[in-house]
C-alpha cells in the first residue's frame, strides 16, 4: 500500500518539484483532462501490477501449500474475490497517493501523509464498543481491504459493515481521490 501510494504521489509531485507542470497546463489548458489522464494511466498500471501482484502470490502460495496437501485452485470458492480485493488494493492505494499529491504539491509531505493515511491512522481506530470509532475505521482502505478478502460477514462484531458495504467503500475511494485530484488541479493556481 505505501509502495503503490508513493508511485501515486510522484506521478504529479514530480512534476510540481521539477516545475514542468507549467508546461503540461500550457499545452493542455484544460487541466482538468491533464488530471483524468494521469488518472486513467495510474489506475491502468497500478491495476496491472496489483493483478501481477495477486497472480504471483498465489501460485507461489500455492506451490508451497499443495506440497502439503492444502493448496487451492482458481475455481474453489472464494479464490476469485480474494484475487480480485488483492489486486485492486494497488490501484486504490496509488489513487489515494495521487490526490494527496495533487493537493499537498510537495513530494515529502505527499508521500508521509499518504503513509499515514493509508497505513498508521487506520491502527488507532481498531473495533471498539463504540460505534463512531467502527464507522471511522470501515472508511480506511487496509480494514476494507480485509473484509473483502473475508468469506463471509464478521458475524462476531455486528456493529462493524458488513463484505457488502466493505466492497462498496472500497470503491469509492478511487473515485473519491481522483475527484479530489482533478478539484485540486482546478482551483489551484501554479
Amino acid at each position: 500500500m505505501i509502495g503503490a501510494g508513493c508511485v501515486g504521489a510522484l506521478a504529479i509531485v514530480g512534476e510540481y518539484a521539477t516545475g514542468s507542470v507549467r508546461t503540461t497546463f500550457t499545452a493542455v489548458p484544460a487541466r482538468h483532462l491533464v488530471m483524468t489522464a494521469k488518472v486513467t494511466v495510474v489506475a491502468v498500471v497500478m491495476l496491472c501490477v496489483g493483478t501481477v501482484v495477486s497472480l504471483a502470490t498465489f501460485a507461489v502460495s500455492q506451490a508451497i501449500l499443495s506440497g502439503r496437501g492444502i493448496g487451492l485452485t482458481l475455481g474453489d470458492p472464494g479464490v476469485a474475490h480474494v484475487l480480485v480485493a488483492n489486486a485492486l488494493l494497488a490501484p486504490i492505494a496509488a489513487l489515494a497517493g495521487l490526490g494527496l499529491g495533487a493537493l499537498l504539491r510537495h513530494t515529502a509531505a505527499s508521500v508521509v501523509t499518504c503513509s499515514a493515511v493509508l497505513v498508521v491512522v487506520p491502527t488507532f481506530f481498531k473495533p471498539t464498543v463504540h460505534q463512531w470509532v467502527n464507522d471511522l475505521y470501515a472508511m480506511f482502505p487496509n480494514y476494507v481491504w480485509r473484509t473483502c478478502l473475508a468469506m463471509r460477514d464478521p458475524r462476531d462484531l455486528p456493529g462493524l459493515p458488513t463484505t457488502a458495504a466493505a466492497w462498496t467503500v472500497f470503491a469509492l475511494w478511487p473515485l473519491a481521490t481522483a475527484v479530489l485530484a482533478v478539484l485540486a488541479v482546478q482551483r489551484r493556481d501554479l
